[in-house]
């Protein structure tokens, strides 16, 4: 298996239907103490079975509530199915929603480097690395500012650019550029 490929089998996923919120919730809490308890479930996935070979580029599109957000979780290990599997090889760089993963009292700069941190990346060129993400994301002076001022589309600028920066070997997006303005997602596309 090559570094970028990625290797999904069979996988299936539930999710638990709640409809007394509190009393469905804390009988799911305590299923394993409960004989004979099973909550009601919406079946999201259903034998879903990929192979990604590394540098191939994958869409994957489908209605809303189709499952795709939970096949890109579960493929970046945020969730696990109930069956199947997901093999990755290599690293995995996530971008699954705005903001997700920056702290929102620091700066657009302090969350560039705690991203940069936190995705392991090599600090030794890291004002090389910094000014480039700055640059492509034309965020200007308003990378000094705390990040819970930024609009979607400036959220989404800094994302897709740490995102786009930092080397992987499997880049996973999701609707990252779906509030950006027109000029930010053709540059994007190049």
């Amino acid at each position: 298996m090559k570094n970028g490929e990625i290797i999904v089998k069979n996988v299936s996923l539930s999710f638990p239907i709640y409809k007394r919120l509190i009393l469905d919730r804390f009988l799911f809490f305590f299923k394993n103490l409960i004989p004979g308890y099973k909550p009601n479930k919406k079946q999201v996935l259903k034998n879903i079975t990929l192979n990604i070979k590394s540098g191939q580029n994958v869409g994957i599109v489908g209605l809303n509530g189709a499952g795709k957000t939970t096949l890109l979780k579960i493929i970046a290990g945020l969730i696990n199915p109930d069956e199947g599997s997901v093999t990755t090889n290599g690293k995995v760089m996530t971008l699954l929603s705005l903001g997700i993963g920056f702290k929102p009292n620091l700066t657009g700069r302090e969350n560039i480097k705690y991203g940069a941190i936190m995705l392991k990346a090599n600090m030794k060129n890291f004002k090389s690395l910094e000014d480039q993400i700055i640059l492509f994301s034309e965020l200007g002076s308003s990378i000094d500012q705390p990040f819970f001022t930024y609009s979607s589309g400036m959220k989404a600028r800094l994302g897709f650019s740490l995102a786009t920066h930092i080397k992987a070997d499997i880049v996973i997006l999701d609707e990252t550029l779906a509030s950006g303005d027109r000029s930010f997602v053709n540059k994007c596309y190049i």
